[in-house]
């Protein structure tokens, strides 16, 4: 249980990091 957490918190920031990547893309161009 406590893995399935872990392994859905790691997707969550991995979806975050491009997120904000292309936010910050999008800002610059």
């Amino acid at each position: 249980m406590i893995k399935d957490y872990f392994i859905l918190a790691q997707r969550n920031l991995r979806k975050r990091k491009i997120r904000t990547w292309l936010t910050m893309l999008g800002i610059f161009i």
